[in-house]
């Protein structure tokens, strides 16, 4: 590894994996970081299967990686973005700063009924889009199914919600930087910025949950000088 660049993960969505969802940032990056792309388990290239329930187990493997490779910045999409916060809630030290996008603490009352439609469409996702169905086979193996149902089990039945106290806890520099379509999205970046000061909020307009891809050099962009402001203030993160 360069020992002059800091390290930067990428955590990924559900059944995506990192160099899938994250191929403009690994461009836009890789000058300025050690960019390591971390496939979750049960993804791509992670030896490690999913788990039933999915997410504890998920979220020690993250914390016992990043011990492993070493403290370093974080970039992470909608289930990677869960899984960062809390663990960066409970072991803060192996983080510098993180960027959190496609994300909501909690699944509003309102978006109930289309996480069940969404769990329902997926669990049949072999009869309704074949095509997808194969491809995820292509990316992540014959386990693929496997990681699905774990996945959506927990999120869509058990969602770990990231409360309001354990925003106002978060120690490590945050920046939520979701996109601006979608009011849930729009109100989970004002709840954080609002509750911490270390946490900071952003709005990308013209775009939804995978907000890298859709707006990739305003997403750069603000990634880097997001991440540039706040390593070049000391004191801003735990020791």
């Amino acid at each position: 590894m360069n020992p002059e660049k800091k390290r930067l993960y990428l955590l990924h969505g559900l059944m995506g994996t990192a160099e899938s969802h994250f191929v403009h940032v690994l461009e836009g990056m890789s000058e300025w970081f050690e960019v390591i792309p971390l496939d979750l388990p049960g993804h791509g290239n992670n030896k490690v299967d999913a788990s039933t329930p999915y997410f504890e187990a998920a979220v020690q493997w993250l914390i016992e990686e990043i011990t492993d490779r070493g403290k370093g910045c974080c970039i992470a999409l909608s289930l990677g973005a869960s899984l960062v916060l809390h663990s960066a809630l409970r072991k803060p030290e192996i983080y510098e700063a993180i960027i959190v996008s496609g994300y909501t603490p909690h699944i509003p009352e309102s978006m109930e009924g289309t996480m069940r439609r969404q769990y329902d469409y997926l669990m049949n996702i072999q009869n309704h889009d074949p095509k997808l169905a194969s491809r995820f086979r292509e990316m992540h193996g014959e386990r693929w199914f496997n990681t699905l149902t774990s996945v959506l089990e927990d999120f869509t039945f058990n969602y770990p919600v990231f409360t309001d106290s354990m925003i106002k806890e978060l120690k490590v520099p945050t920046l939520i930087l979701n996109g601006a379509n979608e009011k849930h999205e729009r109100d989970a970046a004002n709840q954080f910025a609002d509750l911490n000061p270390k946490i900071s909020a952003g709005l990308i307009p013209s775009a939804g949950q995978m907000v890298n891809a859709v707006r990739p050099e305003i997403y750069n962009h603000l990634a880097l000088s997001y991440f540039r402001s706040t390593l070049d203030q000391p004191n801003q993160t735990v020791e």
